[in-house]
């Protein structure tokens, strides 16, 4: 069972959307609410970002802000993969961290965000990469 904000209803789980990312694996709002709603992907984003990283919409607008609209990372200004930045957070606190272009989000969850990887991959391109000489 799940509750529906939009029609103040408890109803059944299959009475609403799957949601892969999801806490739950559905939708926030049921199917006959989300069918009658008007499309508006602004208040879409806007839950989305209410219920996966409990802040809104206008947060994640000044925090771009704050990053002079680039990655929190790299610096660059397009955020690929949905043409927004993603938001990055801590996965165990939840607690949102900044706001990543798709490759640096990527990467970070590819090193399991974990710092001591992190300095370990920057460690190896400065002895062996990009950056250092190589001894291939």
């Amino acid at each position: 069972m799940k509750y529906c904000p939009q029609c103040n209803q408890t109803k059944a789980l299959s009475e609403f959307h799957k949601h892969k990312q999801g806490k739950d694996g559905v939708r926030p709002i049921c199917k006959e609410c989300r069918k009658a709603e008007p499309y508006n992907p602004q208040a879409q984003l806007n839950r989305y970002l209410k219920s996966a990283y409990n802040i809104t919409l206008q947060q994640y607008d000044e925090m771009l802000l704050e990053q002079d609209s680039v990655c929190a990372i790299c610096g660059s200004d397009n955020p690929g993969h949905y043409g927004r930045f993603s938001v990055d957070h801590n996965h165990e606190t939840n607690e949102v961290r900044g706001l990543l272009c798709n490759q640096c989000n990527v990467g970070l969850g590819a090193l399991q965000d974990s710092p001591d990887i992190l300095l370990k991959a920057a460690q190896y391109l400065l002895n062996k990469g990009h950056y250092g000489k190589s001894h291939v």
